[in-house]
């Protein structure tokens, strides 16, 4: 799966649902502030990051953040990669 970080999108292998499940929440919710500008669901995640082989990975959650990756290019990617 594809995760967006406060540096952008990072690919990684996800083993269970739950963190599966974190993520695509993540997704919609990026999407939703980016196409309408509404942060309710970005704030309404209940964990804003996931640990991945003892790392600690930190979700962009950060309107900032979000609007200058999306400046950048960096929201075009697919959350799941075949």
């Amino acid at each position: 799966m594809t995760v967006l970080t406060k540096r952008g999108p990072e690919v990684v292998t996800v083993r269970d649902s739950r963190t599966a499940s974190l993520l695509a929440e993540h997704a919609n919710a990026v999407r939703t502030y980016i196409e309408t500008g509404d942060e309710t669901k970005l704030r309404a995640l209940r964990r804003g990051h996931f640990s991945l082989r003892g790392r600690r990975i930190e979700l962009a959650l950060d309107e900032g953040t979000l609007d200058r990756l999306a400046a950048g290019g960096e929201l075009q990617y697919e959350v799941y990669r075949r």
